[in-house]
């Protein structure tokens, strides 16, 4: 159609077509000029048609608009074949976008002398393609900037985005993306992954910290495993359900509560229990032996004559000597016994399900051990020590630890008072 009439002849067609739709002819310098165009051609480039009938595409157009649409045009006649293109048009109102069909109108000659060309406006597309693209920019910036990782994973739990603060936490790269996040997780953790998944999946709850139930632990490319804090929120997706998870490292986190941990339990010094944690300790103790009708002992040990190493030698020497003893004493114990520091020069040791002969033969076990060899205080220095034990056993379901303390306590004076250098029982009925 159209390879012969007037633009009159043929326009009452055009229109019928309801896009912008020209139909341009090759004229004998192999330029195209304008046969006809339909209303909405006209009003979309803001053209006269009546008065660009038989104008070339130079004299319609700006220069950029020509040399945008008359390459394909022609590459359209030469190849004999429809051809498509995007291009931005500016007039003077707006700045549009338009995808432009160029399609061969084929003559019964063989030469094909005319093309027509059909303009679809697709401004709101690409407003809205780039407002997408935008969006996606600062998601993505901020999303990269926040210091927590941020990991989403889909309903096949396959990584969907890994921000750079993750990949950083892992060790990883976006090459991650795709693949399971059981890759991030430590081995004994993966069988259950896919339950908790679907669990989580299943409940009413949209978020909720995956850290305030069980500890969680990251696995980084190295193979090296970390605590982590995760707090997960899903999103359902009609049939299926997306995860989005805030990570935070809180390796340093852990390793101060550890050490709090540490030094609010335990003497700086020599490393074993302070009094604080004896004591608790010992009250667990008690309790399993009230429980199950076991008995247990104390030993209360106090360093003979300690004051005089201090002031001969120092301070400084006289924590050796106390780190030399506790060394001697530990020698002596068992797996599940306890020592901790009492006091200044002052130590006591639990023994669980001990009676009170056995404790005396443990104490007698430690004190000939402590006595026997010389205690090494630095620089050649040496020196002898002795110490005084008192014991003392529990005496059944209403014994208290306050009471066994205060009965070995009651015997280390009496040891004391007999001479130091021996061990003291503590009589049964003292209350």
């Amino acid at each position: 159609m159209f390879t012969q009439g007037s633009h009159a002849d043929i326009k009452s067609s055009l229109d019928a077509i309801g896009a912008a739709v020209a139909v341009f002819s090759l004229d004998n310098d192999d330029r195209f000029t304008l046969v006809s165009a339909n209303d909405t051609f006209a009003q979309a480039f803001e053209l006269d048609v009546l008065g660009s009938i038989g104008k070339r595409l130079n004299e319609m157009f700006p220069r950029y608009i020509t040399g945008s649409i008359e390459q394909p045009m022609h590459e359209c006649v030469s190849q004999q074949t429809g051809l498509e293109s995007e291009q931005p048009i500016d007039t003077l109102s707006r700045t549009s976008w338009w995808r432009f069909v160029i399609s061969p109108i084929i003559p019964e000659q063989s030469r094909i002398t005319r093309i027509m060309v059909t303009a679809i406006d697709i401004t709101a597309k690409k407003q809205l393609e780039e407002a997408l693209k935008m969006s996606r920019k600062r998601f993505e910036a901020v999303v990269n900037s926040a210091y927590d990782g941020i990991i989403s994973i889909n309903s096949e739990s396959r990584i969907e985005l890994i921000n750079t603060a993750a990949c950083e936490m892992f060790g990883v790269d976006e090459s991650y993306l795709g693949k399971r996040l059981e890759t991030l997780l430590p081995q004994r953790f993966r069988a259950n992954h896919d339950g908790y998944f679907k669990a989580f999946s299943n409940s009413p709850i949209n978020s909720r910290p995956m850290h305030a139930r069980a500890s969680v632990m990251g696995l980084r490319r190295d193979g090296s495993e970390f605590p982590l804090e995760v707090t997960i929120a899903k999103i359902n997706l009609g049939q299926t359900t997306e995860m989005t998870a805030i990570l935070r490292d809180i390796s340093e986190r852990a390793r101060l509560v550890e050490e709090l941990k540490v030094a609010a339990t335990t003497d700086p010094l020599t490393g074993i229990a302070n009094r604080r944690r004896f004591d608790e300790l010992v009250k667990l103790e008690m309790q399993r032996c009230q429980r199950f009708g076991h008995t247990m002992s104390l030993l209360l040990i106090d360093i003979d004559h300690f004051k005089q190493i201090n002031d001969t030698y120092g301070h400084q020497q006289g924590d050796q000597a106390i780190l030399s003893l506790v060394r001697r004493v530990a020698k002596q114990l068992r797996e599940v016994d306890m020592l901790g520091r009492w006091g200044g020069e002052e130590f006591i040791v639990l023994l669980p399900e001990t009676s009170l002969e056995l404790a005396w033969a443990s104490a007698e076990r430690i004190r000939l051990a402590v006595e026997s060899q010389l205690h090494q205080l630095g620089a050649g220095t040496e020196v002898p020590l002795t110490i005084s034990i008192g014991i003392s056993a529990s005496l059944g379901p209403q014994d208290t630890v306050e009471r066994m303390v205060r009965r070995a306590d009651t015997a280390l004076y009496l040891a004391k008072k007999q001479g130091r250098n021996c061990s003291r029982k503590a009589l049964p009925d003292t209350p």
